[in-house]
Parts: structure tokens; C-alpha cells; sequence
């Protein structure tokens, strides 16, 4: 009953162009076709507004945090988890 969202990534050069907006739309258009998913989950950097705030215009809400989630080259991340309820 669950989809998750994992990894959205545009290269630097082609940010600010709405690119991540439309598909993170198309994405959740299509999982609404599927009467078996009722809501979509995702992970996101905590420090990471500009995605945070992209999600949370599709009705997103964080509902958790994780600390220290993430590690790399030496330093800890953490991850808010967000959800979007479909039905």
C-alpha cells in the first residue's frame, strides 16, 4: 500500500527549470492510477529546503526525522521522512 520516492536528482545545469516539478507530478499522477498504492513515502536531507519545500507543494508532510541517517566522506546527515496520503 506504500510507493516510495527515491532519489531525485537534476544535473546542475539544468536546475530552475521546473524539470524536478514535472516529474515528481507525472510520478504521483501515475501511482494514483494504482488502487493498490494509498500513499507515497520519501526521504529527504533535513538541511535540504529547496526539495523539502518542492515536496511539500505536491502535499507532502514530514512526519519524522532521523539523525545521523547519513554518512559520507565523514559526515552525518539527517533525514526528515515525508509521506503523501493518495486515498
Amino acid at each position: 500500500h506504500k510507493g516510495i520516492l527515491f532519489r531525485v536528482y537534476v544535473s546542475n545545469d539544468f536546475r530552475g527549470q521546473g524539470i524536478a516539478k514535472k516529474l515528481i507530478g507525472e510520478l504521483i499522477e501515475r501511482v494514483k492510477q494504482i488502487a493498490d498504492i494509498e500513499q507515497i513515502n520519501l526521504t529527504v536531507i533535513a538541511t535540504n529546503d529547496n526539495a523539502k519545500k518542492l515536496y511539500e507543494k505536491f502535499g507532502f508532510v514530514t512526519f519524522g526525522s532521523e539523525s545521523n541517517a547519513i554518512k559520507w566522506k565523514g559526515n552525518y546527515f539527517t533525514e526528515d521522512q515525508m509521506t503523501l496520503k493518495l486515498r
